[in-house]
């Protein structure tokens, strides 16, 4: 015996609605999701631009820094040297002096004699010389006496760049003279006669 079917009756089996759906039918994303890939792509791209910038910024500093030695040589006679003001000087003597007062120690101790009758003498230019920064050990006078020109005396090798310093600092007063035995590891000024010029 068959079955009669109900008018409308389809045989097909049932499909839950939207699953056969495809194309411009298919059920929408959420914001969210839709948003993430675009602020991904966004951050990869800032990214890409910062790496460019910093490989580009360095090779700029680089540059600068090449051309700024080039424009500088060991050669004194015809560089140009910073002035103090930041512009350039020529070189001269106020380029030596600078160099020597950056080669000096201030803090190597100074031993003032006296080899005039001059009383007080001696105190003087140690005064002259702690204004300017020096580091005094002593004043006294000196077994040689009555010297014509002031003499600045310094022990070893390394400390040639500090006597002439302490002789800048006497307004390149008298001479730098290498002598071992007079006060080891010091500088001592002997004031002469030209200290009264």
């Amino acid at each position: 015996m068959s079955a009669t079917k109900p008018p409308g009756y389809d045989a097909r089996p049932a499909e839950p609605e939207g699953a056969n759906r495809r194309g411009a039918h298919r059920p929408r994303t959420k914001p969210a999701g839709a948003i993430l890939p675009v602020v991904a792509g966004v951050a990869v791209v800032l990214l890409a631009i910062a790496g460019v910038v910093t490989v580009i910024g360095n090779r700029g500093s680089e540059a600068t820094s090449s051309a700024g030695k080039q424009g500088f040589s060991e050669d004194t006679d015809t560089a140009a040297t910073p002035g103090a003001s930041g512009g350039t000087q020529a070189p001269g003597d106020d380029e030596t002096a600078t160099e020597t007062e950056k080669a000096a120690d201030q803090s190597i101790e100074v031993v003032v004699w006296n080899s005039l009758d001059i009383e007080g003498l001696a105190t003087d230019f140690k005064n002259d010389l702690e204004a300017e920064g020096w580091t005094i050990d002593s004043v006294d006078n000196s077994p040689e006496r009555n010297l014509a020109t002031t003499q600045i005396y310094y022990g070893d090798a390394d400390l040639e760049a500090t006597a002439e310093g302490v002789r800048t600092a006497l307004d390149d007063l008298g001479e730098v003279t290498e002598n071992a035995d007079v006060n080891p590891g010091k500088i001592t000024v002997v004031l002469g006669q030209d200290t009264q010029d």
